[in-house]
């Protein structure tokens, strides 16, 4: 597991994010500065820098501009500072900020004594090298907590050890070309980070991880860099080749991955197949979840690529029956349409196939905050709001789940995250 890209970059009601504005400028000043120069201006540091900073300045101001080498403004954040007529310090809080956001980076030059030295020799005056010994001895040698550092620091860190700790379930997406595997991945996800196009996009393995706790966008783009966004909108899925975020579905808590591939009947693009084959075989995932179109089942290419499934993988499969929202009631029976593709399902020698009906993208449209639709999806949307007032397209029905108890249950979406949490 990548531990730059899946752990958790800002901080809910860091201590210092409790003062007044100046002190706070004061305080990411400082750090920036410091931060900058320990980790001679390192691109994974600055970066969470970034998250930190902001979580402090509570999105008033870009931490960006205090990124510079000047480390006069750290000997100010951490001189004493005056509220009214009494006295207090930022001291205890900046130390600890330096050494967790240095470690976080990975940067075995100023990790444990070399930081310590560093600080001692160009940051504190008299009367603060006592406290950075203290802070010190307490991460790196099991001293004392000092009570001055604030109880939310330490469970940052140790939330992001137990991270870490955990097992990620990674779940490999597969599909022909137009069976909508990018629409469900971003219902799955709830939000809009696959491009969705007629023609196929995804040209290559684009890894989406969930952050159990909540927190920004970090991104490691195609050319192996990392970023990290506050807002969604700044992302743009063309560049990414992973990314972390807290997903916003019933699969929040989970540690979850979804790895997109490339749709494998593009006959245009046969490099895509190569990807898409070359992850089946390589097998670095829990489980498979196929998509399929139900209004293109049964084709040449469908049976190609289930072939190819049953031939190469001996993990678990979920086979998701997708857009069965396009049937008509007057003339297109579902339960006909899922026992056709179980029975097809086990002519090719799945024993007891999983299939999950789903509709992606009118889950998509229900689930998705509706300030962020087009003019076009918002129409769609009343569209769907009406179809599912049809007791028809109660998806998980046909499965044998109790009746649905809202809209976007019925679309399957549900259904399909609680087999995917247990499975």
């Amino acid at each position: 597991m990548d531990k730059i890209l899946n752990r958790i970059c800002s901080i809910e009601e860091h201590p210092v994010s409790k003062l007044n504005e100046d002190y706070r400028i004061k305080y990411v000043k400082g750090l920036g500065a410091c931060l900058n120069v320990a980790s001679n201006n390192s691109p994974i540091t600055k970066m969470l820098y970034f998250a930190w900073a902001n979580s402090i300045l509570l999105n008033e101001n870009d931490p960006y501009d205090y990124w510079t080498d000047k480390l006069s403004e750290a000997k100010s954040a951490i001189s004493l500072q005056r509220k009214g007529l009494s006295f207090f310090s930022m001291k205890y809080s900046f130390f600890y900020d330096i050494f967790y956001l240095l470690e976080q980076s990975f940067l075995s030059d100023y990790k444990d004594h070399n930081t310590y030295s560093f600080l001692k020799e160009n940051i504190c005056g008299f009367n603060t090298r006592h406290t950075l010994k203290k802070i010190y001895q307490y991460i790196y040698t099991n001293g004392i907590k000092p009570k001055s550092i604030d109880d939310l620091l330490i469970e940052h860190k140790r939330h992001n050890d137990y991270i870490f700790s955990q097992k990620e379930k990674s779940i490999l997406v597969v599909a022909n070309v137009s069976a909508g595997k990018s629409t469900l991945i971003n219902s799955l996800v709830g939000y809009r980070i696959n491009k969705t196009k007629t023609t196929a996009c995804t040209d290559r393995l684009i890894a989406l991880h969930n952050k159990s706790k909540n927190d920004g966008f970090t991104l490691k783009h195609t050319d192996k860099s990392y970023h990290y966004r506050c807002n969604i909108n700044e992302v743009n899925s063309d560049y990414i080749k992973e990314a972390a975020f807290p997903f916003n579905s019933s699969l929040a808590n989970e540690r979850i991955c979804f790895i997109d591939t490339p749709g494998i009947n593009n006959v245009n693009e046969s490099h895509h197949r190569y990807i898409t084959e070359e992850a089946i075989l390589k097998g670095d995932y829990d489980a498979v979840m196929y998509v399929s179109n139900c209004q293109y089942f049964g084709t040449n290419d469908e049976h190609n690529f289930l072939k190819l499934l049953k031939a190469k993988v001996n993990k678990p499969i979920i086979f998701v029956l997708n857009k069965l929202d396009n049937f008509i009631p007057e003339e297109d029976s579902i339960v006909k349409m899922l026992n056709d593709y179980k029975s097809d399902l086990v002519k090719l020698g799945f024993n007891k196939p999983i299939v999950i009906p789903v509709s992606a993208y009118a889950s998509f449209l229900l689930r998705i905050d509706s300030s962020l639709l087009t003019k076009t999806e918002l129409r769609k949307l009343k569209i769907i709001n009406e179809t599912f007032n049809n007791e028809y397209y109660d998806l998980p029905v046909y499965i044998g789940e109790p009746k649905s108890k809202n809209k976007l249950s019925m679309t399957g979406i549900v259904s399909l995250e609680n087999k995917l949490i247990t499975i």
